[in-house]
This record gives C-alpha cells, sequence and structure tokens, in this order.
C-alpha cells in the first residue's frame, strides 16, 4: 500500500512538470511570435495558456502589450488590468497601464475619496488577495514557533524574547488579518469592467429603445453593479449610471 502512495505521487509530480514544461514551452513561442511583430499568433499562443487553466500576471501582461501593439487599447487595458490584480507588484503592467490610458477618448473626472479611505485602498490594494494570504500565514507560523520556543527551551532570557516575539506576532496577525478580510471584501463585493467596443452609448434602462444615458468610448473602465438579460448597470469614477450590452465589454 505505502508503495503505492509513493508511485501516485510520483506519477503526480511528473504530471506537474510535464504540464509546466509544455506552458513555459508555448510562453516562449508566443514570445518568439512577439519579437518577430507576430502579435496575433502570440495572443493565440497566451490564450491557449489560459484555457489550460493556467494564469499570471506575467502572461496577462504580454497579452496586454500584444493587443497595444495592434492599437486594440480596450483588450490591452483589459489585460493590464488582470495582470495587476493578480500581481499588484508588476510595475511595468501599471506604467503600460498608464501609458494606455492616456490615448483613451474618455477623461473622466473621479469622485473626491475620503483621504483616510484613498490611504487605507492604497495599502489594501497594495498586495493581492494571496499576497495577504501568504504574509498572515508567515506571521502565524512564526507565532507558532515562539510558542514553541517558550515551552521547549527553560531558560529565563530566551522565554522572556520568545514571549515579545509572541506578542509582537499575534499583533500582527490581527493587523495583517484586517487587510487580509478588506481585501477579500474588496475583490468579492465590486467588479469591474473594460469597454472593448470603440463608441457605446448607455442607456437610461436595459431596452435598446430607452433615453440615451451619455456616450462613453473603448478601454474606460467602469463598475459593475447589476445584470439584467443582455444587458448590465454600471457606474462611471464620476457617479453617472448607465446600462450597457453585455457583449460591450468584458469584467476584469
Amino acid at each position: 500500500m505505502k508503495n503505492y502512495y509513493i508511485s501516485i505521487v510520483i506519477l503526480l509530480l511528473t504530471l506537474s512538470v510535464t504540464v509546466s514544461a509544455q506552458f513555459d514551452d508555448l510562453m516562449e513561442k508566443g514570445n518568439n511570435f512577439y519579437k518577430n511583430e507576430q502579435y496575433e499568433d502570440a495572443i493565440s499562443l497566451y490564450k491557449r495558456i489560459l484555457d489550460n487553466g493556467y494564469d499570471s500576471g506575467a502572461l496577462y501582461y504580454n497579452i496586454g502589450n500584444s493587443y497595444f501593439r495592434l492599437g486594440e487599447l480596450g483588450y490591452a487595458i483589459l489585460n493590464y488590468e488582470k495582470a495587476i490584480k493578480i500581481d499588484p507588484g508588476n510595475e511595468d503592467a501599471h506604467y503600460n497601464l498608464r501609458l494606455v490610458n492616456a490615448r483613451i477618448v474618455d477623461r473622466i473626472k473621479e469622485l473626491p475619496d475620503v483621504p483616510i479611505m484613498a490611504y487605507w485602498d492604497i495599502i489594501v490594494t497594495s498586495f493581492s488577495l494571496n499576497g495577504w494570504l501568504t504574509i498572515f500565514l508567515v506571521f502565524w507560523i512564526l507565532l507558532l514557533a515562539s510558542v514553541a520556543v517558550y515551552y521547549l527551551v527553560g531558560r529565563a532570557k530566551v522565554q522572556r524574547f520568545a514571549l515579545m516575539y509572541g506578542l509582537f506576532n499575534i499583533t500582527m496577525i490581527i493587523i495583517v488579518g484586517i487587510f487580509l478580510l478588506s481585501s477579500l471584501h474588496l475583490e468579492s463585493a465590486t467588479d469591474y469592467g473594460i469597454l472593448l467596443k470603440s463608441t457605446v452609448t448607455a442607456k437610461s434602462s436595459p431596452d435598446a429603445n430607452q433615453a440615451d444615458a451619455f456616450v462613453i468610448h473603448e478601454g474606460i473602465k467602469f463598475q459593475i453593479e447589476e445584470e439584467s438579460s443582455d444587458w448590465t448597470r454600471i457606474k462611471l469614477a464620476d457617479g453617472k449610471v448607465g446600462w450597457l450590452p453585455n457583449d460591450s465589454f468584458e469584467a476584469i
């Protein structure tokens, strides 16, 4: 029975290595297409990797670059946003996103944030949800280590250090736990979309025959509020609300 489990583990590891090698090969081929200015072929290979269930900030960043080279600003912004959502520390994606956003038609003036909330959002979004979870687990492991040292080492000086270090870790667990919950709430409570069509007229209600609300252009980012059949209610950064056809945008 023991040999059976070992065989299963070896098989799973082999499959994992094989799949990883296949993805690396597709990524390399896609990168070569990109270097040779064959951007559509590069996108096709990158999307094959996505279709196989593998995604990463680097992959979406490469897709965004390819669309940018093709002049498809909406898709470029969408993929840069996805790259940043997975990897908030991707400075190249942030830079390219600012570069592409400078080229879109719409200039939406955002509603002013309460200063303290703006700083809070900066901190919460400085790491992805997985990033905050990793930090939380690190401090949890360090807390367990300090507890183990306290009980296993009989020296008073070491125990005092372990006690102080344990209290520090408890404090950090609480703080990081708050940021982790905020990140989870932010990711689950708010969805954003990117307009992919060149020009779309938002409607006052989910019907093409209803009054026009406003006109927006390719690449604009908005908050997704409600879905109804073939329409979605969106909210712009300046507070304007309207309904868009579902085929005119894609969620980040």
